[in-house]
């Protein structure tokens, strides 16, 4: 599968993500910066939540990591997480190889 139509899908699936504070779908909300997708399967999600203590971003980011893993095609997934006090607590709860 090209890294193309792996990232279409990938974006579908995230698309169902819902912010539990507001109802509002991830993909709408800032926190969302990038979806990097390669040939190979690989992804990297990168994620700025709005406060460098969000006490969401562990759920939000297991919500994204759990529709994106459904996803047919991918084979690694990482994340990058950008102005929070934990990240590197966040990224290494989330990302997986």
């Amino acid at each position: 599968m090209t890294a193309s139509l792996l990232s279409e899908k990938i974006q579908q699936a995230i698309a169902v993500v819902r912010d539990p504070s507001t109802g509002m779908p991830v993909k709408d909300l800032p926190l969302l910066r990038q979806v990097a997708v390669n040939d190979g399967g690989d992804v990297v999600i990168t994620l700025e939540p709005s406060s460098p203590v969000c006490p969401l971003i562990f759920k939000l980011g297991d919500d994204i990591k759990q529709a994106v893993k459904e996803v047919e095609g991918v084979r690694g997934l990482k994340f990058i997480i950008k102005g929070h006090k934990q990240k590197s607590l966040v990224e290494s709860y989330l990302s997986e190889s």
